[in-house]
């Protein structure tokens, strides 16, 4: 909440980096509740800022086929609405000015993340900053606690590496790492 009052309309957006929901449930209803509660609570700290997000892995719905369901129901459309753009899968990219932004969800299909990277990066060869938003982290979190990484973290790494990427993270729950 504090850095809210001292941020909130001075910046272009805000992320959320996953986990809006514990999530984990077998209720539709319930994990869609969840996910906009979460949203809601989030954006009354940023009224003034368009409110982004990327879907961490307590985001799932353990029912669904696929279990993102939930997370294209509800939080596609509320960023949609935030950002004045069709945000239509849980991996996007969208640029503001010369910089480029791209939201990614850990736990998608190594294959077609990597896809979707190459792609984004291939269609902004002249972005001057590249950001990367994911939960799942890419790097290991310390030399004997690999953790759970994003699906492809190694070829990730390679591609956002050769464009001197800021990769921005969450997931990791013991800060002490």
């Amino acid at each position: 909440a504090q850095s809210a009052k001292v941020a909130n309309g001075k910046m272009t957006f805000v992320v959320q980096l996953g986990d809006l929901s514990e999530g984990g449930t077998y209720r539709q209803d319930l994990q869609e509740k969840m996910l906009a509660n979460g949203f809601a609570k989030v954006k009354k700290y940023f009224p003034a800022t368009s409110l982004t997000a990327v879907k961490g892995n307590h985001d799932n719905y353990k029912k669904a086929a696929p279990p993102t369901l939930p997370w294209k129901n509800i939080i596609l459309p509320l960023m949609s609405k935030e950002l004045g753009e069709d945000v239509t899968s849980v991996n996007y990219a969208r640029m503001i000015g010369k910089d480029l932004y791209i939201y990614y969800d850990g736990q998608t299909a190594e294959q077609e993340g990597i896809t979707f990277v190459k792609k984004v990066l291939e269609e902004h060869k002249d972005a001057r900053y590249i950001f990367f938003f994911t939960h799942l982290p890419l790097i290991p979190i310390s030399a004997t606690q690999m953790a759970w990484r994003a699906n492809g973290s190694k070829k990730l790494i390679s591609l956002l590496s050769e464009r001197n990427a800021i990769v921005l993270t969450a997931h990791v729950h013991v800060q002490s790492y």
